[in-house]
């Protein structure tokens, strides 16, 4: 009969033999020598994934961090995301922005968000029933 801490071994030898390598977990744990994660509860280790992302996919960090700020972006801009569309529809035509001024571009956005919101004819806005 194989004991459990037998299996572990095999199944770790079998690991480095295909080529992985093997840390044990106390050298990774956040007193280790080598810490990796601030707790137990850090399942993903996320230095070793970003270094795995980058070797994939050299852009893959860069558009992730891309997409968190255009995600923030309105909240810079002063308006909610459905603002943000009519603003950037507005703004779009440079023309439109200057003449308008970008205070009243928002202003614009808004008023229009709420128009549509409150419309009894478009209830794509609202949470489905």
């Amino acid at each position: 009969m194989i004991t459990e801490d037998q299996l572990k071994q095999l199944a770790i030898q079998w690991f480095q033999d295909t080529g992985w390598n093997y840390v044990h977990g106390a050298v990774l744990a956040p007193e280790g020598v080598a810490a990796e994660r601030e707790d137990f509860r850090a399942v993903v280790l996320k230095g070793r994934l970003a270094d795995v992302a980058r070797r994939l996919n050299p852009k893959l960090i860069q558009m992730a961090k891309d997409m968190q700020e255009a995600m923030k972006r309105h909240e810079e801009l002063g308006l909610n995301p459905e603002e943000e569309a009519f603003y950037d529809a507005l703004a779009d035509r440079r023309e439109v922005l200057l003449s308008m001024g970008d205070a009243t571009s928002k202003k614009l956005a808004s008023e229009l968000t709420e128009k549509l919101r409150n419309s009894t004819t478009v209830d794509c806005l609202r949470a489905s029933r």
